[in-house]
This record gives C-alpha cells, sequence and structure tokens, in this order.
C-alpha cells in the first residue's frame, strides 16, 4: 500500500530546574547569543571604513599652465616657455610667454550628465632654432562626489614628460584621472577643499614648477594623471609650431570613507544575525543529539499519537 502521510511522535526532554540537562541548555542559549559577539570580536566586528566605486563628476575649470622646456640657437642656450590661461600671470612671464592657441571639449559619451574625457589641442609657435625636449602641464578641475557622501574639491591633472629625440615638433598622451586619498571622507556631513589648487598669483622669480607640483602633493585628497606612454613626434627643423594634445579621461574611481553610525549598527545588525541564525541552529543540534543519546539525564515523554499542525484535525475514516 502507498504512504499517503507520515507524521512524528512528539518526544519532550523534561528536567528539573536544577539539574545538568537544565544547566546545560542553558549554557547553549547563552552561547547561541555570545558567540556571535565572539566571532565577529576577532573579525570587523565595528567598521572602521568602508568603500564605494562612483563615477566623479568632473569639469574642466578653464585654467592651466603650461612650461616648455628646451634648447634655442646652436643647443647650448636653454630655452623656457611658459604660458597660462590668466592673461595676468602670463604678464609676469613676459620674457618667456608666447602668444598659445588652445582648444577644448569636454564629452559625455553615454548621456549620464556626466563628462568622459576632456580632449585639448595646444599650439605654441616656435622659431626655426627652438627645441622643445621638455613639457610641463598642468589642468585645472572641479571634481565631485555625489552617491555615498557629498564631496567637492578643485584638483589639478599634473604632467612632466621629456624626451631625447631631436626636434620634436609634437606630443599626444592619454591616459586616466584617477582619486588617491592618504585619509579617510567623512561620510556625516559635506565636504569642500575651496583652497585653489592651482595658485595663478606667484611671480616668475618665485616660480618653480617643483614648488607647484610640492604644494600640491602636500593635500592629503587629490588627484593623479595617469597617462599612458607619452606619444612625441619629431620632424624637420623649421619655425613650425609645437603641436600639444591628448585626452584626459575622467575614470571610475574606488572611494574610502568613514561610515555614520547609522551605517555601522545596520551592517553590524546584519552581521550578527546571521551569525546568531548559524550558532544557533548548531546548538539546537547539539542540545538534541546529547539529549537524544542519553548523554544527559531527562524524563522523556512521547505523544501516544502522531503530532499534527496547530489546529487541524486528524482524517476520521
Amino acid at each position: 500500500m502507498p504512504i499517503l502521510r507520515e507524521d512524528p511522535f512528539l518526544k519532550r526532554h523534561y528536567a528539573p530546574c536544577f539539574s545538568p540537562a537544565t544547566a546545560l541548555a542553558a549554557i547553549l542559549a547563552v552561547a547561541s547569543i555570545g558567540l556571535p559577539y565572539v566571532i565577529l570580536a576577532f573579525g570587523s566586528f565595528w567598521p572602521a571604513f568602508g568603500t564605494f566605486v562612483e563615477q566623479p563628476r568632473v569639469a574642466y575649470e578653464g585654467q592651466m599652465v603650461l612650461l616648455l622646456a628646451g634648447t634655442t640657437g646652436a643647443a647650448t642656450t636653454p630655452l623656457s616657455i611658459m604660458w597660462s590661461t590668466d592673461a595676468n600671470y602670463n604678464a609676469n612671464f613676459a620674457l618667456s610667454s608666447r602668444v598659445v592657441t588652445l582648444e577644448t571639449a569636454e564629452i559625455d559619451v553615454d548621456g549620464d550628465g556626466k563628462n568622459d574625457y576632456l580632449n585639448f589641442n595646444i599650439t605654441v609657435p616656435l622659431t626655426s632654432s627652438e627645441q622643445v625636449a621638455h613639457v610641463y602641464a598642468a589642468f585645472s578641475f572641479q571634481y565631485g562626489l555625489s552617491s555615498q557622501l557629498q564631496f567637492q574639491m578643485q584638483s589639478l591633472a599634473l604632467l612632466s614628460t621629456s624626451t631625447p629625440s631631436p626636434s620634436p615638433t609634437a606630443l599626444y598622451i592619454d591616459g586616466d584621472l584617477a582619486l588617491t586619498q592618504r585619509v579617510l571622507l567623512s561620510s556625516s556631513n559635506k565636504l569642500a577643499y575651496d583652497t585653489p589648487a592651482l595658485d595663478l598669483t606667484s611671480t616668475a622669480a618665485s616660480f618653480t614648477w617643483e614648488a607647484l607640483v610640492a604644494s600640491y602633493a602636500d593635500r592629503d585628497v587629490r588627484t593623479v594623471f595617469n597617462p599612458s606612454t607619452p606619444i612625441w613626434t619629431s620632424g624637420a627643423v623649421s619655425a613650425a609650431p609645437f603641436v600639444f594634445t591628448g585626452r584626459i579621461r575622467y575614470a571610475q574611481t574606488t572611494v574610502t570613507y568613514s561610515p555614520s553610525t547609522a551605517e555601522v549598527v545596520k551592517q553590524v545588525w546584519v552581521e550578527y544575525v546571521v551569525l546568531f541564525a548559524g550558532v544557533a541552529i548548531v546548538l539546537r543540534w547539539v542540545l538534541g543529539s546529547l539529549l537524544r543519546s542519553g548523554a544527559v539525564r531527562t524524563s522523556l515523554r512521547i505523544d501516544r499519537v502522531p503530532r499534527v499542525g496547530a489546529g487541524a484535525k486528524e482524517h476520521v475514516f
């Protein structure tokens, strides 16, 4: 005959309040609550930091500084050409400044309202005796985050590259603008670095590229431009201009931040509940095994009829 239904008999284990069996059950009940705390205490019970990935909101501010170094004449006289987007700043370097052509365009590829990269084209007029061997550039940006926390700062894309090739006429660079941190960002309030990243008030006597780089590197949170191999193009010595082109990509970045109290409590609670469920299941099985094996003495009572669900009635045939 086929088995239509199986109902287990309910077995109840009884023991006095002050007995080894009751003490064991109490110890395991306390352990099911306390063990998750112990396990978490040896791990990341209170998370010290959190991370998230975001496409930053970046905008070129229309400010930059360009420094070309090389030789002139019979390759014995140093050449230094300084130019910036600020006319007053250029006036401080009147002896070494040129009339430069700058074209820029920011592109939003996927139409999400955030720019994906900046294309630029810089043309610097040269004489037939001038040769560029080293290019320094600093582009100023507004850099912002908004998904997990509110953060805004002025940042730079710094570039320094040189070539041993004779008579270079063009340079192309392409790379990512990446966020770097020495400290955790705070998620509890808005953060803003209002100090200008590019100081266009220095005089020709006080300006050095090393000072600009060192001042920017002092920032605990800043951007770093990571270009691929610069591509230099050489040509015949002539009065052709030097052309500097490239693309600065606003790459996704991984941000490390200090979580808020509410976020910490939520994460700890979720971790605890998961561990509690696992520990409780294991300890309940341990208690049942000990009671069934008779390792501790209890009184056992078995129902005379199979157990049925609450409120259910048995079928009568």
